[in-house]
């Protein structure tokens, strides 16, 4: 069984989410559970709602909780739902793409909020796995190799993931997708090009990563020989979907 969460933290990644959502093997054989989370913002008044889904049910908590409570909800009525064990680990993808300063600082909170679930106590959870999915280019401009996020905010965010393995109190990855493959080819000639192959690309990765037969072998790939950082990257020789 594959299980995993996956969260978008800015409108422009929502249909990524959805994209990911719709991957799910169609055998009924093979069972894959996707948990999904959007943090939504009203452009209007620059309010936020988070939304997720558990099992087709959708939950919007309209009392404003905090979002470590409403992502501790998730995680738990996950486990509850399809009665996962106590070793289960559920491994959360979070899709982030901060292209302006606003934005990652808004995104730091979001993730603060999200370690601030783990631990003991009423309301904590101590069984997962955190992969922040940072994507280094704007993805509704995908074959644009020159939009990209801050030079100086990837700096940041890849520098804190630097020498992490010792700090971290549970397993916390910073997964790094650019749009530019190697020889300097764009990974995509439009939108929906990007849109149809992207999340195929991504639900690959998860749900190997989220399979109790394959996740051994990810992890220590992702982990590598020196096993001093939390960033890993990934290319695109096998995204052949079409």
């Amino acid at each position: 069984m594959t299980t995993f969460v996956v969260i978008s933290a800015n409108n422009r990644l929502h249909h990524l989410v959805d994209g990911i959502e719709k991957c799910r093997p169609l055998n009924p054989d093979v069972t894959t559970i996707v948990s999904t989370g959007k943090i939504i913002k009203d452009e209007e008044n620059g309010s936020f709602t988070y939304e997720y889904i558990v099992k087709g049910k959708s939950k919007n908590d309209n009392s404003k909780k905090p979002f470590n409570i409403l992502f501790s909800n998730q995680v738990s009525a996950l486990r509850l739902a399809y009665a996962l064990s106590d070793e289960d680990v559920v491994n959360v993808f979070y899709l982030d793409n901060p292209l302006t300063t606003d934005e990652y600082e808004q995104s730091e909170v979001w993730i603060d909020e999200i370690r601030e679930s783990y631990g003991e106590g009423f309301g904590k959870i101590t069984n997962f796995c955190f992969m922040r999915i940072l994507f280094s280019y704007d993805p509704t401009r995908p074959e644009d190799v020159s939009s990209q996020v801050d030079r100086e905010i990837l700096s940041k965010i890849i520098s804190s993931y630097k020498n992490k393995a010792s700090e971290s109190t549970f397993s916390d990855y910073l997964f790094y997708i650019d749009n530019q493959q190697f020889g300097d080819a764009a990974i995509a000639l439009e939108k929906e090009d990007h849109d149809f192959k992207m999340p195929r690309y991504l639900f690959d990765l998860m749900a190997l990563a989220s399979n109790c037969n394959d996740s051994y072998g990810v992890v220590n790939a992702m982990n590598g020989t020196a096993g001093t950082t939390r960033c890993f990257a990934l290319g695109y020789g096998e995204s052949m979907y079409y």
